[in-house]
């Protein structure tokens, strides 16, 4: 066999694969062998002809790409690392030592360690420098290749070297790697009214396990309410959020429905547990991040009057996507359906739906579309995503708060502070107007900058003028604005100052104490959302009244 004809040997059911996403939508299936040859002359003909050479598997890729491209914005070809990411996130483990790494100016650094693994009991901590990972420099290295080298079988074992802060000498290490277990659940508690509070990140395979066991500690503690905090938990496994959502309803009621092509496969999901917190007051926390799986679980609460939603908008996705594996390194992550609410809404934003049809979909002002309501007859809105029944405007984070974080300057600080000042910290540490200035003059010394919209704005007004057309006068009135500017990005600091000294307050504890301490110590303390969702359960009737549909309420932080 020639060295071509074993090439589209290998790369043929790709091909089809890309052929079958063109007809499922475009293509009529009279015309599929006709559109089958025209697709694989095409490739031959830019791989023998083209005016450079060009990999054959770039071309098929490519064509793949563009095909998904052109439907939704969630279709799309996962490749080995790709897919490999996604199996990972899914099974909510992994095989490691249990650290996660980012590359910052050029140096791996190790940004939190998980509780119960090796580097957790080696002692390794948030800001170690990672210098050299089985002999191999990591500032000669991607992120993605050092994650190579650190990933592998369970059993086997991995050698490094760190850099630790305060530490003049290099730490070596050799540490075994394990299956590593990434908690969906990584926090939960009982607070002193008699709250129980649970943190719910996402949807694995072990979701459902991990929130019955949260929930049965909770309730054996004495719990009287609940808080399920789904903010910026966007989704995962179906069947997952049904299960979990299933806890708190009666078993046999529908969580959701899923349909698919011209609603000719409709499939229903209900409620199989019920034995857990049925009855309990119940508040499910959502803001703008809350997507997919866990607007499922949201829907499914609001629809059926079993709760209260306590938060601002959803995301607004009511797709169903489905991993498709091509082979053992590559897979299609393609939407196959829809999924509608117990009510029949469907979440989805048409901002987002590509050539999906939206002619199902419900919007607010088109009386051609039904209205939908709870069991007990409250009216839904339905503008896409979840809307809540009490709204809390959230504290969002400024551009200025966005660049600290984008460009590290808050983590880097917070492990040089407690480098220092480590033994002084304590559950009590809220961080005062002396570290807020210690915090300014190291910005000052790293040369911090960014630029927020108004200057982006100011240099691309800028650009559309030519220099030479400009008067003196004019010119010397821009540079004037132009420096304004500057001394407004100075003062920015001062505005966002309390948002500062809570970002930094929870860098520090969580680098000194663990992940869990900000929730702890930070959110159940500072989080509007919460305080809203624990000053309604505190308050049965107000909590009847909104379920009922009374009154909604909106609250500023």
């Amino acid at each position: 066999m020639s060295p071509q004809a074993k090439k589209w040997l290998v790369l043929f059911p790709y091909v089809l694969v890309a052929l079958a996403i063109f007809s499922f939508v475009y293509a009529d299936y009279d015309s599929y062998d006709y559109d089958l040859k025209k697709l694989c002359r095409v490739a031959m003909t830019i791989e023998e002809r083209y005016a450079e050479e060009v990999e054959l598997d770039s071309i098929i890729e490519n064509g793949i790409n563009g095909m998904l491209f052109s439907l939704d914005s969630y279709s799309r070809y996962l490749k080995q690392d790709d897919y490999r990411d996604i199996l990972d996130y899914t099974h909510g483990e992994f095989e490691g030592i249990g650290i996660e790494v980012d590359m910052r100016q050029n140096s791996l650094i190790i940004v939190s360690v998980l509780e119960g693994t090796p580097a957790y009991r080696a002692g390794l901590r948030p800001g170690d420098k990672i210098i050299s990972v089985d002999g191999k420099l990591t500032s000669e290295l991607s992120r993605r290749k050092a994650l190579e080298l650190m990933r592998g079988h369970a059993g086997s074992y991995l050698s490094f070297s760190i850099l630790r802060p305060g530490f003049p000498d290099f730490i070596s290490y050799k540490l075994p790697r394990e299956y590593v277990e990434v908690n969906s659940v990584p926090f939960y508690t009982l607070l002193p009214d008699g709250i129980g509070y649970t943190r719910l990140t996402r949807f694995t395979e072990t979701s459902y396990a991990e929130m019955k066991e949260a929930l049965r500690s909770l309730l054996e503690d004495g719990a009287k309410s609940l808080i399920i905090d789904l903010r910026s938990n966007s989704g995962g496994l179906l069947l997952e959020a049904v299960k979990v959502a299933g806890l708190f309803m009666e078993s046999g009621r529908m969580v959701v429905e899923t349909r698919s092509r011209n609603g000719d496969v409709n499939r229903h999901y209900s409620s199989n547990d019920g034995l857990i917190c049925t009855e309990l007051p119940l508040v499910i926390l959502i803001d703008g991040g809350t997507a997919s799986a866990a607007e499922i679980v949201a829907g499914a609460i609001q629809d059926w009057d079993r709760g209260l939603i306590v938060g601002s908008n959803s995301y607004g996705k009511g797709l169903v996507q489905r991993i498709l594996k091509l082979d053992s390194y590559s897979a299609l992550k393609l939407t196959t359906s829809k999924y509608y609410t117990p009510s029949g809404r469907c979440l989805q934003k048409d901002t987002e739906a590509g050539k999906l049809d939206m002619k199902d979909y419900n919007y607010a002002g088109d009386s051609s579309h039904p209205v939908y309501y709870t069991s007990t007859g409250r009216q839904l809105s339905n503008d896409g995503g979840i809307q809540p029944d009490v709204a809390v405007i959230p504290v969002d984070e400024t551009e200025l708060i966005k660049a600290l974080k984008r460009q590290g300057m808050l983590f880097d600080f917070a492990v040089n502070y407690v480098a220092e000042y480590g033994m002084s910290i304590d559950s009590n540490f809220v961080v005062d107007e002396n570290i807020v200035r210690q915090f300014k003059e190291y910005l000052q010394e790293e040369d911090f900058d960014y630029k927020p919209e108004f200057e982006i704005r100011y240099d691309s007004f800028l650009t559309s003028f030519s220099s030479e057309r400009l008067s003196g006068e004019m010119k010397e009135y821009l540079d004037d604005f132009g420096d304004n500017l500057e001394k407004l990005k100075l003062e920015m600091f001062d505005t966002d100052r309390e948002l500062i000294k809570w970002a930094l307050t929870e860098e520090i504890l969580t680098i000194k104490l663990g992940p869990k301490a900000r929730y702890r110590l930070v959110w159940l303390k500072q989080h509007p959302e919460i305080k809203k969702a624990r000053k309604i359960l505190n308050s049965p009737e107000v909590y009847s009244n909104v379920l009922t549909g009374i009154f909604t309420d909106t609250i500023k932080p």
